[in-house]
C-alpha cells in the first residue's frame, strides 16, 4: 500500500522496514509491541489518506 501511495517507498526501502520489523518481533515483549504499533500507524495513516482522497476524487499527495 505504501509503495502505491508514496513514491519514496521503493521495494528496497519496504524490504528494509519489514526486515527491521521482523527482527523487533523476534525480540518480543515491549520491543515487539512498539515496533508493530509503529508499522501499523505508518500503514494506517497512508491507507486513510488514500481513502479520503479517493472519496473526494482528488490526487493523493505524498505523506510526510
Amino acid at each position: 500500500m505504501l509503495a502505491t501511495i508514496r513514491g519514496d517507498f521503493s521495494a528496497r526501502r519496504l524490504a528494509i522496514l519489514h526486515r527491521d520489523l521482523l527482527e523487533q518481533l523476534y525480540i518480543g515483549n515491549d520491543v515487539a509491541l512498539r515496533a508493530l504499533e509503529s508499522d501499523l500507524e505508518l500503514g494506517g495513516r497512508a491507507g486513510m489518506l488514500l481513502a479520503l482522497h479517493r472519496q473526494r476524487g482528488t490526487t493523493t499527495p505524498a505523506i510526510a
